[in-house]
C-alpha cells in the first residue's frame, strides 16, 4: 500500500522565458502604434504591467507543488478500507501523523462539532453544556465554558472564530472567542440544527416548532419566518453554491427553501422513513439524503432525480458530510464509512472505514477545509482522523488563509461586509433541460415587435371607400361608436323597445275590434271568406 501524497509540478526552470512570453502575447494584443505620445506611453505601460502580471503567474505556478492524491492498493487483492489509523500514521510525515487526535471529554454527550470556513479552528458543543473553540492548527484551547442547566443541541461559527452561535434548550445564543455571550436571539425558539450562510450573512435555525427563520447578522434583522407545516425537524442542509438550504422531515419528505419565498422551492419524497441527514458536494451540482430505511441516495440538485443509492448496514446512516473533493462520509452507529467518486459514479466498496472505541456512536461529521482530516463528535468526545485526498491541496489566502493574521481577519470581515450578496438573490440555479428565460424573453420580444408594426401597419392604412357618402367623418364616427354603451344610447334604446309594444299593443287591439265586428249575425256565414 502506498500513498499518493504532494508531487512536484509547475513549469521547468529552463522553459521559464517561453512561458512568461507565451502569456504576455496572450495578454496584450499587437496593435498598430499610433503617432501620439501620450498613447503611445500609456500602451508601453500597459504592456509593462501584463509582462509583470505573468511572471507573477509563472511563480505561482512554481510555489504550488501539491497535487490531489488517494490512497492506491499495490495489488488486486489488497483493500484500502483495511486500512487503519495506526498504519497511516507510520507511513506519512510526523505533521499528518499529529492530526490523528482523540479527546476524551465526559463534560458533554453527543458533541457537535463544525470547523471555520478556512479549516484553522474546530467549534465543538456537548449536549450538557460543554462549549470550546480549539485552534486545530497548534491544538491548543481558544476559549473553554460550560453552560449550567443548559443542553447544547448545535453549534456553527460565524464570518470566523471570534464568534459562533449555539442553539441552546430555548433560543439562539452567541458567543465571542473569549467565552462572552455577545447576543440571545429570542425569535429563533427550541431550535435544533443551525446554518450560516457565510456570503449573505444569514444565520438559518430549524427546530421543534416547525419554523424556518432567517437572521441578518450584519443588521440584526430578522429577515424572514417560514412556516415548514411538516412539524419538528432536526435536519438542515446547506447547498455551498446557490445558498439554498434543505430541510428533512419525518414523512420522508426533503424540501428545499429560500427566504424570499414563503413556500418550498422544491418538495421531493426521498425515503420511505424519517429523513436523518442531508448534505451537498462543493459545485452544489449533488446532494445526499439518508433516511431509517437504511438507504443512501445520491440526488441530482438540477434536475432532482436519483442518481445511486446505497445500502447502509447493519445501521442506518445519521450523519453525511462531503470533503472539498467529493469525498462521502457516512456516520453509522460506531462505524465511520469513506467512500471516494460515489457522487459520480457506483461505489461497491468504501474507500477507508473507521471504528469509534468503546461504546461511543457518531452524533456529528465534518472535513477539514484544506486538509486531508475528517473530524468526528460521538458520544464520548471528539475524534478527528487522517482520510487522504479529502481536502483541496490549493488555496486562495484572499478566500481562505488559515495563517491569517489579526489585521487580515480584520480587512476580511470588511470585505466580507461590503461583498454580501442580498438574501432575495437566493435561489435554485437554472435546471438542465429548460428553457433559457434570456431566449425566452428575446423570443417574446421578436413577437410582441412584429405584432406592433402589423397594427402600425393596419392603422396607417388608407381608408376604403365603398359607396358614396360612407367616408364622411359622421359616418366614420358612428361606426367608430358603435359599440360605445352610453346614458344617451341607453335612453334611447328603452324608448324604442316601448315604441314597438305599444305599436303592438294597438295592432292587438285593433284585431280584437275586427273579430267582435265580423261577429255579428249577419257576417256570420261570410268570415269564413275573409
Amino acid at each position: 500500500m502506498h500513498f499518493n501524497g504532494c508531487a512536484r509540478g509547475g513549469t521547468a526552470p529552463d522553459d521559464r522565458d517561453l512561458a512568461i512570453q507565451k502569456k504576455a502575447s496572450m495578454a496584450t494584443k499587437p496593435a498598430e502604434r499610433p503617432h501620439t505620445k501620450f498613447l503611445d506611453q500609456r500602451l508601453k505601460r500597459d504592456e509593462a504591467f501584463a509582462k509583470k502580471a505573468a511572471e507573477q503567474v509563472v511563480k505561482q505556478q512554481l510555489l504550488h507543488t501539491e497535487t490531489h492524491g488517494l490512497m492506491q492498493a499495490e495489488s488486486p487483492l489488497e483493500r484500502t478500507f483495511r486500512v487503519s489509523q495506526r498504519d497511516i500514521a507510520a507511513s506519512r510525515d510526523v505533521d499528518d501523523s499529529t492530526r490523528a487526535k482523540q479527546l476524551s471529554l465526559s463534560l458533554g454527550d453527543a458533541y457537535a462539532i463544525r470547523f471555520t470556513h478556512n479549516g484553522r479552528h474546530l467549534v465543538i458543543g456537548g449536549r450538557r453544556g460543554h462549549l470550546s473553540v480549539l485552534d486545530a492548527l497548534r491544538c491548543t484551547a481558544v476559549t473553554e465554558l460550560t453552560l449550567d442547566d443548559q443542553r447544547v443541541y448545535d453549534v456553527t461559527p460565524l464570518h470566523n472564530h471570534t464568534l459562533f452561535a449555539v442553539a441552546q434548550q430555548k433560543y439562539v445564543y452567541v458567543y465571542d472567542h473569549r467565552g462572552t455571550e455577545v447576543h440571545q436571539l429570542r425569535s429563533h425558539i427550541e431550535p435544533r440544527r443551525l446554518c450560516f450562510l457565510r456570503y449573505h450573512m444569514l444565520l438559518a435555525s430549524i427546530g421543534r416548532p416547525g419554523y424556518l427563520k432567517y437572521q441578518d447578522m450584519s443588521t440584526g434583522d430578522l429577515v424572514a419566518t417560514i412556516r415548514t407545516k411538516l412539524g419538528a425537524c432536526d435536519v438542515l442542509g446547506h447547498n455551498p453554491s446557490s445558498g439554498v438550504l434543505a430541510s428533512g422531515h419525518q414523512t420522508g419528505v426533503v424540501c428545499l427553501w429560500a427566504p424570499s419565498q414563503g413556500t418550498p422551492l422544491v418538495k421531493m419524497l426521498c425515503h420511505s422513513g424519517p429523513v436523518c441527514a442531508v448534505a451537498f458536494d462543493q459545485a452544489g451540482l449533488k446532494m445526499v439524503t439518508s433516511g431509517l430505511d437504511e438507504r443512501v441516495t445520491v440526488w441530482d440538485a438540477r434536475m432532482f432525480g436519483k442518481a445511486f443509492s446505497y445500502h447502509a448496514s447493519p445501521r442506518p446512516a445519521t450523519h453525511l458530510a462531503v470533503s472539498q473533493r467529493g469525498l462521502l462520509a457516512m456516520g453509522c452507529g460506531q462505524d465511520v464509512r469513506v467512500f471516494s467518486d460515489c457522487l459520480q459514479t457506483k461505489a461497491h466498496d468504501p474507500y477507508m472505514t473507521h471504528r469509534l472505541p468503546g461504546a461511543a456512536r457518531v452524533t456529528a461529521l465534518d472535513f477539514r477545509p484544506y486538509e486531508d482530516v475528517l473530524g468526528i463528535g460521538h458520544s464520548e468526545g471528539v475524534q478527528t482522523i487522517v482520510v487522504p485526498g479529502a481536502g483541496e491541496a490549493s488555496l486562495d489566502t484572499r478566500e481562505a488563509n488559515p495563517f491569517e493574521r489579526s489585521t487580515q481577519r480584520r480587512e476580511g470581515e470588511v470585505h466580507l461586509l461590503l461583498d454580501k450578496i442580498p438574501f432575495d438573490m437566493i435561489a435554485l440555479p437554472q435546471p438542465v433541460g429548460a428553457v433559457s428565460s434570456a431566449v425566452a424573453q428575446a423570443r417574446l420580444d421578436v413577437v410582441v415587435q412584429q405584432r406592433d408594426a402589423e397594427r402600425a401597419a393596419k392603422r396607417l392604412a388608407p381608408v376604403k371607400r365603398k359607396m358614396k357618402g360612407r367616408g364622411k367623418i359622421g359616418s366614420r364616427l358612428k361606426t367608430k361608436h358603435r359599440n360605445i354603451w352610453t346614458v344617451e344610447r341607453e335612453l334611447k334604446e328603452e324608448s324604442e323597445k316601448k315604441r314597438v309594444r305599444d305599436n303592438d299593443a294597438e295592432e292587438r287591439a285593433r284585431g280584437a275590434a275586427e273579430d267582435r265586428s265580423l261577429d255579428k249575425p249577419g257576417q256570420r256565414a261570410l268570415k269564413r271568406f275573409r
